[in-house]
């Protein structure tokens, strides 16, 4: 019965581990999980309670995935070449809040695609900014100018 666990639980984590690599690089998950770390300092900054309105609060995984690295070696996918950045100039950034609801999460995200040559001012907030439940609707615009790799911009 031990033997068997045993194979067992090395089967699991040989699961696991296929599993995690067939995801996203530590680094694009890193760069995902930075920017919605700033969108929620961004909500939370904008609260009437909040005392650092103008100083956003530093984003410590990155540095402390790093050192992790130094100390361990790769983590598993760190192996797996990542797509080059093809995004050129551009008049914001691929991905832009433009209502933060009060609470977090919200229990709406709408995703705005902008036209082929559009930005986040392509739309007309005053009238999306009126989506029902309005108090709990998280609405952002995604902004495809400036790539030049498509794959890359998936």
């Amino acid at each position: 019965a031990i033997m068997k666990n045993k194979e067992y639980v090395y089967n699991q984590a040989d699961t696991l581990k296929r599993w995690c690599s067939e995801r996203f690089t530590t680094d694009r998950w890193l760069d995902e999980n930075e920017r919605e770390w700033y969108a929620l300092d961004r909500m939370c900054r904008s609260r009437a309670w909040a005392t650092h309105k103008d100083k956003p609060f530093k984003y410590p995984f990155r540095e402390a995935t790093n050192q992790m690295r130094e100390a361990e070696g790769q983590w598993v996918g760190d192996e797996i070449s990542t797509v080059q950045f093809t995004r050129g100039e551009a008049p914001c950034d691929v991905i832009v809040q433009v209502q933060i609801p009060p609470e977090f999460p919200a229990d709406h995200r709408v995703l705005l695609f902008t036209p082929e040559f559009g930005s986040h001012a392509s739309f007309d907030m005053e009238s999306w900014s009126f989506l029902e439940p309005e108090e709990k609707v998280d609405l952002w615009v995604v902004c495809w100018q400036g790539w030049t790799e498509f794959d890359a911009m998936i």
